[in-house]
Protein backbone atom coordinates (compact mmCIF):
# COMPACT_ATOMS: atom_id res chain seq x y z
CA UNK A 1 0.00 0.00 0.00
CA UNK A 2 1.37 3.40 -1.11
CA UNK A 3 0.77 6.62 1.66
CA UNK A 4 -2.31 7.48 0.55
CA UNK A 5 -4.01 4.02 0.84
CA UNK A 6 -2.52 3.48 4.01
CA UNK A 7 -3.76 6.76 5.37
CA UNK A 8 -7.66 5.68 3.68
CA UNK A 9 -7.47 2.15 5.20
CA UNK A 10 -7.10 3.90 8.82
CA UNK A 11 -9.95 6.12 7.93
CA UNK A 12 -11.90 3.05 6.85
CA UNK A 13 -11.40 1.49 10.36
CA UNK A 14 -11.80 4.52 12.10
CA UNK A 15 -14.95 5.45 10.61
CA UNK A 16 -15.96 1.58 11.05
CA UNK A 17 -15.13 2.32 14.80
CA UNK A 18 -17.37 5.25 15.03
CA UNK A 19 -20.30 4.19 12.92
CA UNK A 20 -20.69 1.08 14.60
CA UNK A 21 -23.52 0.47 17.70
CA UNK A 22 -21.64 -2.32 19.12
CA UNK A 23 -21.25 -2.23 22.96
CA UNK A 24 -18.48 -4.14 24.00
CA UNK A 25 -14.80 -3.90 22.63
CA UNK A 26 -14.79 -7.36 21.22
CA UNK A 27 -18.15 -6.36 19.78
CA UNK A 28 -16.52 -3.47 17.90
CA UNK A 29 -13.54 -5.95 16.88
CA UNK A 30 -15.93 -8.16 15.51
CA UNK A 31 -17.36 -4.51 13.11
CA UNK A 32 -13.90 -3.32 12.62
CA UNK A 33 -11.56 -6.09 11.10
CA UNK A 34 -14.30 -6.92 8.52
CA UNK A 35 -14.41 -3.61 7.45
CA UNK A 36 -10.89 -3.49 7.22
CA UNK A 37 -10.20 -6.64 5.24
CA UNK A 38 -13.68 -4.95 2.58
CA UNK A 39 -11.06 -2.43 2.24
CA UNK A 40 -7.92 -4.20 1.54
CA UNK A 41 -10.22 -6.31 -0.64
CA UNK A 42 -11.20 -3.94 -2.76
CA UNK A 43 -7.39 -2.86 -3.78
CA UNK A 44 -6.49 -4.58 -6.98
CA UNK A 45 -2.95 -4.83 -6.27
CA UNK A 46 -3.73 -6.92 -3.14
CA UNK A 47 -2.03 -10.38 -4.22
CA UNK A 48 0.66 -8.60 -5.93
CA UNK A 49 1.53 -6.96 -2.55
CA UNK A 50 0.92 -9.61 -0.63
CA UNK A 51 3.43 -11.40 -2.75
CA UNK A 52 6.34 -8.13 -2.93
CA UNK A 53 6.08 -8.10 0.96
CA UNK A 54 6.25 -12.25 1.35
CA UNK A 55 9.73 -11.94 -0.70
CA UNK A 56 11.27 -9.21 0.51
CA UNK A 57 11.78 -8.09 3.84
CA UNK A 58 12.20 -4.35 3.43
CA UNK A 59 9.10 -4.21 1.68
CA UNK A 60 7.24 -5.82 4.93
CA UNK A 61 9.39 -3.27 6.75
CA UNK A 62 8.16 -0.32 4.92
CA UNK A 63 4.62 -1.88 4.91
CA UNK A 64 4.89 -1.96 8.92
CA UNK A 65 6.45 1.33 8.93
CA UNK A 66 3.45 2.83 7.14
CA UNK A 67 1.05 0.98 9.80
CA UNK A 68 2.21 2.54 12.52
CA UNK A 69 0.33 5.65 11.50
CA UNK A 70 -2.84 3.01 11.15
CA UNK A 71 -2.72 1.70 14.94
CA UNK A 72 -2.44 5.21 15.82
CA UNK A 73 -5.49 6.20 14.32
CA UNK A 74 -7.25 3.33 15.59
CA UNK A 75 -6.35 3.88 19.22
CA UNK A 76 -7.26 7.38 18.89
CA UNK A 77 -10.45 6.32 17.96
CA UNK A 78 -10.99 3.42 20.11
CA UNK A 79 -10.14 6.02 22.87
CA UNK A 80 -12.59 8.00 21.86
CA UNK A 81 -15.35 4.80 21.90
CA UNK A 82 -13.96 4.15 25.83
CA UNK A 83 -13.84 8.20 26.56
CA UNK A 84 -12.37 7.41 29.52
CA UNK A 85 -8.91 7.01 27.78
CA UNK A 86 -6.06 8.88 26.05
CA UNK A 87 -5.24 7.86 22.76
CA UNK A 88 -1.82 6.51 24.40
CA UNK A 89 -3.70 4.64 27.17
CA UNK A 90 -2.89 0.41 27.46
CA UNK A 91 -6.75 -0.76 26.17
CA UNK A 92 -7.38 0.96 23.14
CA UNK A 93 -3.25 0.63 22.32
CA UNK A 94 -4.09 -3.14 22.80
CA UNK A 95 -7.36 -3.39 21.03
CA UNK A 96 -5.46 -1.07 17.59
CA UNK A 97 -3.06 -3.81 17.50
CA UNK A 98 -5.16 -6.99 17.90
CA UNK A 99 -7.37 -5.67 15.07
CA UNK A 100 -4.18 -5.24 12.78
CA UNK A 101 -3.10 -8.62 13.78
CA UNK A 102 -6.35 -10.15 12.83
CA UNK A 103 -6.91 -8.33 9.62
CA UNK A 104 -2.83 -9.44 8.76
CA UNK A 105 -3.99 -13.66 9.81
CA UNK A 106 -6.74 -13.14 7.95
CA UNK A 107 -5.42 -12.16 4.96
CA UNK A 108 -1.88 -14.52 5.05
CA UNK A 109 -4.91 -17.66 5.45
CA UNK A 110 -6.82 -15.91 2.82
CA UNK A 111 -3.41 -15.51 0.42
CA UNK A 112 -1.75 -18.94 1.29
CA UNK A 113 -5.51 -20.84 0.42
CA UNK A 114 -6.29 -21.96 3.81
CA UNK A 115 -9.47 -20.01 3.22
CA UNK A 116 -11.25 -19.09 -0.06
CA UNK A 117 -12.59 -15.48 1.18
CA UNK A 118 -11.66 -12.93 3.86
CA UNK A 119 -14.57 -12.88 5.46
CA UNK A 120 -13.97 -16.42 6.41
CA UNK A 121 -10.59 -16.10 7.47
CA UNK A 122 -11.52 -13.44 10.05
CA UNK A 123 -14.12 -16.12 11.12
CA UNK A 124 -11.32 -18.48 11.36
CA UNK A 125 -9.04 -16.08 13.14
CA UNK A 126 -11.99 -14.47 15.87
CA UNK A 127 -12.15 -18.42 16.56
CA UNK A 128 -8.71 -19.40 16.90
CA UNK A 129 -8.33 -15.93 19.73
CA UNK A 130 -11.37 -17.04 21.33
CA UNK A 131 -9.97 -20.00 22.58
CA UNK A 132 -6.40 -19.31 22.87
CA UNK A 133 -7.99 -16.77 25.55
CA UNK A 134 -10.58 -19.21 26.79
CA UNK A 135 -7.60 -21.48 27.50
CA UNK A 136 -5.47 -18.80 29.30
CA UNK A 137 -8.26 -18.09 31.27
CA UNK A 138 -8.83 -22.02 32.26
CA UNK A 139 -5.22 -22.39 32.96
CA UNK A 140 -5.06 -19.49 35.19
CA UNK A 141 -8.32 -20.28 36.74
CA UNK A 142 -6.22 -24.10 37.60
CA UNK A 143 -3.33 -22.09 39.13
CA UNK A 144 -5.41 -20.22 41.13
CA UNK A 145 -7.00 -22.85 42.42
CA UNK A 146 -3.94 -24.77 43.27
CA UNK A 147 -2.17 -22.10 44.59
CA UNK A 148 -5.10 -21.56 47.21
CA UNK A 149 -5.10 -24.92 48.04
CA UNK A 150 -1.20 -24.48 49.17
Amino acid sequence: MNLTQTHAAGEVLKLAIESSSAESLMDLLHKTVPAGLRYAASQSRLRQIIEIAARSSSARQAHHSRMMEVEDTLAQAYAARLRKASGNAIRPCIFAGITLSAMSAAMVSWFTGEHKTLAASAKQVFSDLARALRQDEIRASRSGSEQASR
